[in-house]
């Protein structure tokens, strides 16, 4: 069944360049981008200072709806197919776990709250023994699995090649349908 706001997305630039994103809920998603875009927080720095250079004059469009279990394939797929010059990651979903610039963790720093020498101490003691508890080691082993398991499934994805058609197999109906529409080279019948 298809979320009736669940899909693909794209923001473009008045110079053709795109940012490709997913979402369970597109409209709720490109609000954020829009107020974080708006108030220059925008977490990609690229997305934001073309955002800057062209006074907000972006388009925000659906580009294909998809039940949920197919958005992060699809946006794979759209990521090969566009080529988005504002993407962070070639791959889908690939930006989880990745660490903030230091400006970022400077900022973040500089807003919080000063803390006693008591209450850090009570802290890091609370932290070393969750550490050392068995629902931290079991919880991480589970991570570590989920991560190798994820990492094997973006290998498995099937790479699309221009000027070579093929059908790809386990491809959406609806991706594969709107690759044949808009006379694209990389399906063939």
């Amino acid at each position: 069944m298809i979320n009736d706001n669940c899909g693909i997305y794209k923001i473009t630039s008045p110079s053709g360049k795109c940012y490709i994103g997913s979402s369970k809920n597109i409209s709720s998603r490109l609000v954020q981008h829009k107020s974080s875009l708006r108030d220059g927080k925008h977490h990609n720095k690229h997305l934001q200072n073309a955002y800057n250079k062209y006074d907000g004059n972006f388009t925000y469009e659906t580009l294909v709806l998809c039940p949920e279990q197919d958005r992060k394939f699809i946006e794979q797929q759209y990521l090969i197919l566009y080529k988005p010059a504002y993407n962070i990651a070639e791959i889908s979903d690939a930006t989880e776990g990745l660490s903030l610039s230091q400006e970022a963790r400077d900022n973040m720093k500089d807003k919080r709250k000063p803390v006693s020498e008591s209450t850090k101490k009570k802290l890091s003691d609370s932290r070393k023994r969750y550490l050392e508890s068995e629902e931290y080691k079991e919880r991480r082993e589970k991570e570590i699995q989920e991560r190798a398991d994820r990492e094997e499934y973006l290998k498995s994805l099937p790479i699309i090649k221009p000027k070579k058609p093929r059908k790809i197999k386990g491809l959406s109906v609806g991706l594969y349908t709107w690759l044949k529409e808009h006379g694209n080279s990389y399906v063939a019948d």
